[in-house]
Parts: structure tokens; sequence; C-alpha cells
């Protein structure tokens, strides 16, 4: 099975997770997607479902997938949503709707071939599991989570949360990362373990670079605490 085809206007059942796990030969996958020749579109109607879980899981060929029309705004579980899509390179996930997401845990794991995740937009408030969320990703080179707020609310956990990102050199992240005293990164995370774990080619904001054990780092004359490999 190399390639599935649905009829316009598909109306899922929900929940949807693990819906194509395991179609490990699957190279294309449009659900949203307009055909002009046809004059038709196919549109995967997912109004109300709120789990997605391993949805795609071990779609280890898939490089094409078309999924921007998703309505995702009911969703609470995204865990393992992507995980082991080796070959995809590029996805879509700027329209995602996350308000309602509570687990998030290694939604985007294992995607070798990655080189960017549109994970910007995304509304991480109510989110209390991002264990190993972009772990193995190991095309990714840059990461914007600057509009992520990750103070004030619930703890989360961010257990191998980038881990062996080979190619990371770069996170982008904002106020909402930071404790109100400027002094931690974070904080929500402070019971996690091997965050950056393997990300050997990262840089801090000082030019610091990759070590094992790093917690610390001047800023701008302030001195930031890191969650590190191993607390």
């Amino acid at each position: 099975l190399t390639q599935i085809e649905f009829p316009e206007q598909f109306m899922v059942e929900c929940p949807v997770s693990g819906m194509f796990s395991g179609c490990a030969s699957l190279t294309e996958l449009n659900l949203s997607e307009y055909d002009a020749a046809k004059q038709n579109s196919t549109q995967f109607i997912t109004v109300g479902c709120n789990n997605m879980s391993n949805m795609f899981n071990g779609c280890e060929k898939l490089t094409v997938l078309g999924i921007d029309s998703f309505d995702t705004s009911s969703v609470s579980n995204f865990s393992g949503m992507f995980k082991n899509c080796y070959a995809m390179e590029t996805l879509d996930v700027d329209g995602f709707v996350t308000s309602n997401a509570i687990n998030m845990s290694s939604m985007f794991e294992g995607c070798h071939a990655l080189k960017t995740i549109a994970a910007h937009a995304f509304d991480v408030s109510r989110v209390t599991n991002m264990d190993s969320m972009f772990s193995e990703c190991r095309s990714l080179e840059t990461l914007d989570l600057s509009t992520w707020v990750l103070i004030g609310g619930t703890k989360v956990t961010g257990n191998r949360l980038f881990q062996n990102d080979y190619s990371l050199t770069t996170i982008f992240v904002g106020e909402g990362w930071f404790s109100t005293d400027d002094t931690q990164v974070a904080p929500l995370f402070s019971a996690s373990t091997d965050m950056f774990l393997g990300c050997t080619a990262i840089k801090g904001a000082s030019g610091a670079t990759y070590r094992p054990n790093n917690t610390t780092e001047t800023v701008d004359g302030k001195s930031i605490t890191f969650a590190n490999d191993r607390n």
C-alpha cells in the first residue's frame, strides 16, 4: 500500500488515533487537496476529534502529507502523531489549533528528515507532557518556540525533549520561557531529564557550545540557569 485516495468531503469517525499507524510503505497521503484537473477537492473532516495520537506513527516512507485543512481545535492528545515518519522532509502544521492540547509527547519523534517544524504558533498553555516531542529530529537546524508560554501554568515534563537532534544549532525562545526574575529558563521543566542529550551542534545565546552537564551561562550580564541534560 503506497497511496490512499478518499472521496470528497470524507467525514471520519472519531477518535482517529492510530488510523494510519504502521503503513510503512505509504509514500503519499493527501487529506486536504484540490485537484484542478478533476475540479474537485478532498477534505478530511476531523471536527470534534479529541485524540490524534499515533495517527501516522510508523509511516516510514511517507514523503507527502496534506493535512492543512485538519480541524484540531478539540484535540487534547497529539502524542506520537508523526512519530517515526523517517522520510518526511516537510510538514504543514502551521494552522494547527492546539488550545486544548494536553499531551504532545513524541509528536515529531523520529522525523529524521524533517528540516523545519512550524511550531511557533502552538498554544501549549495546557500541555503537561512534552516528553520526546522533538527527539531524533536529526535534520532539524533551528526551532522557533518564541511565542510559547511555559511559566505560570501547570508543570510540564520535557524528558528527552530535543534528544539526539544532531543538527540543531538554535532554539528561539521568548519571554514566556523565563521566570519573573529572568534567572531561570522554563522552570516548569525543572523535573525533566536528558532534554538536550546528543544535541552536539547546539549553541547558547552567549556562544556557549554543547557540554553534557552544562547548567549555567552568563547572558547580558545575568547568570541564566538552563535545563541541563541530567538533573
